[in-house]
């Protein structure tokens, strides 16, 4: 009569920890009304929506339109959409038509959208994701093709080079049709 409650609380207890470790939290919000002076640190996602100044440690970070960050940026993924006034690090860096960033940019893989502002040096670089969104960051980035640009001259190609002779120029699609 009792040997069976046993057995069910032993397995309610497994089923427990197997839904802990898959719990995932929810992104630290920085609302818009909200101005943070000084370093922000955490092993999840932050979303600033306001005002940060200071440095930001983070797995992964988005940067709202209407935001800005005035501070150095470490993080696995960043996707930027506001403005950032300092120096980004991360494994995956996308910025949107909206973003501006004044500040060098170390980076494993970038996406920039049209209309983006980027003053500073951007450096491509091995880093070492140091959690499971780093990774996945890697996987995504494997397979994004460049969008807008076909046909971009081959260096070192005799046919190229006889119809053209600009092994060095990326063409976009309607200005190679001109010819």
């Amino acid at each position: 009569m009792f040997g069976g409650s046993k057995a069910r609380t032993e397995k309610a207890r497994a089923a427990a920890g197997t839904m802990a470790e898959k719990n995932t939290f929810a992104p630290s919000i920085v609302s818009a009304n909200l101005r943070i002076t000084g370093d922000m640190e955490s092993d999840g996602d932050i979303q600033v929506d306001g005002h940060v100044d200071g440095d930001i440690r983070t797995s992964k970070l988005t940067i709202g339109p209407d935001a800005a960050v005035n501070g150095a940026i470490y993080a696995d993924e960043v996707m930027v959409s506001g403005t950032v006034n300092g120096s980004i690090q991360a494994s995956l860096v996308k910025l949107y038509n909206s973003a501006k960033v004044t500040g060098d940019i170390v980076h494993e893989a970038l996406a920039i959208e049209a209309g983006a502002f980027i003053q500073g040096l951007c450096k491509r670089v091995d880093l070492t994701p140091k959690t499971k969104a780093g990774e996945d960051a890697k996987k995504e980035v494997a397979g994004v093709k460049p969008v807008g640009v076909e046909n971009a001259a081959r260096e070192n190609d005799p046919a190229d080079d006889a119809k053209d002779g600009d092994d060095n120029v990326i063409k976009p699609a309607a200005l190679a049709q001109k010819g």
